[in-house]
């Protein structure tokens, strides 16, 4: 039987995490506050030693959804592992499947987003296939080299 539907490669969620950073201001005057997005950097090696998938660039936290998993699962799961956050609440805004989007062939995302405070963020760490993990001013952070579609997804 000859397939009619092409199925995609891989599924994956990714995670905006959005805080206000506040910064000390003089006395008697309203502290200084902006947006900020969590990146982590991926790491230039996977765990097997590889070069990873676009290595070196900026990008969401995510990943793969797991076989016994949903992705909104997956994404809580990628941000524990990549930057050591847990416990939030996310919403699901958007689906990106653009044939192209990963150069490891079709990849379907499911894209969340949060929004944490900044005493909550205090304790990130860079982990798993991430070699660091920052926060980014939001009026900075389409300067930075983004990873796969990124830059859209935000």
């Amino acid at each position: 039987m000859t397939k009619k539907y092409r199925t995609p490669d891989g599924y994956t969620a990714d995670i905006a995490v959005f805080t206000i950073v506040t910064e000390e201001s003089k006395p008697f005057t309203p502290p200084d506050m902006s947006l900020n997005l969590l990146l982590i950097e991926r790491a230039k090696w996977n765990t097997e030693g590889e070069l990873n998938t676009e290595g070196g660039k900026w990008a969401l936290p995510g990943g793969f959804v797991g076989v016994h998993e949903n992705a909104l699962q997956a994404a809580v799961r990628e941000l524990k592992e990549e930057t050591g956050i847990d416990c939030v609440h996310m919403k699901h805004f958007g689906i990106y499947d653009e044939p192209g989007r990963d150069n490891r062939g079709w990849i379907i995302s499911n894209a969340h987003y949060a929004i944490i405070s900044e005493e909550d963020l205090r304790e990130m760490n860079a982990n798993d296939d991430a070699s660091a993990v920052k926060l980014v001013n939001i009026h900075d952070v389409l300067q930075l080299e983004l990873a796969f579609d990124h830059r859209q997804i935000i």
